[in-house]
């Protein structure tokens, strides 16, 4: 079907109502909520059209895979929380996999920041790691709040100003319009909301140790974070 932007704005996006997708610590699984909603649905079955799909036995993968599961509370691989089941987590909503993947790759930029870096040693050795985090806990605070508005802007999101937040709804899903696109503004979105979103990149910092060490209990050779490079704070 062909519109023009007028029949767009007017008659389509005023009647669409998006899914939202949230997990749902209690059922262990993601669910789905909504009014009305438009989506493709693949035919056959969901496990093997999307099952292997951008995945491999690659460092950046499995830390994609843990990114995800960190987030919601999975803190290791077990009878419960197996690979194929952390597998299908990560593939079940694209947002979710395309941050998950962003943040993975972010985290030797990350290290580098601190002076440190993966090591293939097999050891999985995290202290240099633990004991850099609360010296750079700013600066790597400061890069994520960057990072996540470089990648909300990659999905296709545009600023909505923080003047225009109304009621402590920041965002507009239909429209793609987030309040939160431009670092500077962190803080006054925050006031206006009542959202501590400083504490949420923070959170996200923190969490590096988590992902680094149950990526590594995926893999037979586990890395290791070591000093490898000069700051500018030496």
């Amino acid at each position: 079907m062909l519109t023009d932007h007028a029949d767009t704005e007017e008659k389509i996006i005023s009647e669409l109502n998006v899914s939202d997708w949230h997990y749902s610590h209690e059922a262990e699984q993601f669910e789905r909520r909504e009014s009305v909603s438009l989506g493709l649905l693949p035919f056959g079955s969901y496990d093997e059209t999307y099952g292997g799909l951008r995945f491999s036995d690659n460092f950046t993968d499995l830390l994609a895979l843990s990114v995800n599961a960190v987030r919601f509370g999975i803190a290791c691989v077990d009878e419960r929380n197996d690979l194929k089941r952390l597998r299908n987590l990560l593939n079940k909503v694209e947002f979710y996999k395309n941050y998950s993947y962003a943040y993975a790759v972010s985290i030797s930029y990350k290290l580098r920041i601190m002076g440190l870096a993966f090591v293939d040693d097999g050891k999985g050795d995290l202290s240099a790691l633990e004991e850099a985090l609360p010296e750079w806990e700013d600066v790597l605070v400061a890069q994520e709040n960057e990072r996540w508005c470089c990648y909300m802007r990659t999905q296709g999101w545009r600023e909505l100003p923080v003047a225009e937040v109304r009621d402590g709804v920041y965002q507009d899903k239909v429209r793609k319009l987030h309040a939160r696109l431009a670092p500077e503004n962190v803080d006054r979105l925050s006031e206006a909301v009542g959202r501590d979103f400083r504490k949420e990149d923070r959170d996200n910092v923190y969490r590096l140790t988590s992902v680094i060490r149950l990526a590594n209990s995926m893999t037979d050779r586990p890395y290791s974070v070591a000093k490898a490079v000069k700051t500018n704070r030496q």
